[in-house]
């Protein structure tokens, strides 16, 4: 698992954690977090025959750390585990933070533990 791109504003206030396996669906989500950046941030180049991209959207949050890692996945999940952040490093703004990262290509469903 690679961290390719992470920003504080998403505008996505529910945490989710997003597959996307193709690049129309990868540039419909920097659609909507370029809405109010001007310039926006470029698209990243992804080679989508050999990997798969990993959304992780934090929702509403005061901490922009990313907070998950790979654990133990099996044939059908992958699963991954949330980290607990330290609370040194919150503000007071209130962020949507997005992490942007490349896994290989797989069909498996994901997990947050």
């Amino acid at each position: 698992m690679e961290l390719i791109l992470s920003g504080d504003y998403s505008g996505v206030e529910k945490e989710q954690l997003i597959k996307i396996d193709d690049q129309v669906a990868f540039e419909e989500f920097f659609g909507q977090i370029n809405k109010t950046r001007k310039p926006g941030i470029p698209i990243p180049d992804i080679d989508f025959e050999t990997k798969s991209v990993l959304l992780r959207l934090k929702g509403t949050s005061t901490n922009n750390k990313s907070d998950i890692a790979l654990g133990i996945s099996s044939n059908e999940t992958l699963l991954f585990n949330k980290i607990k952040t330290n609370s040194r490093n919150e503000t007071t703004a209130v962020l949507t933070p997005f992490f942007i990262y490349t896994i290989p290509k797989t069909t498996k469903s994901l997990k947050i533990q």
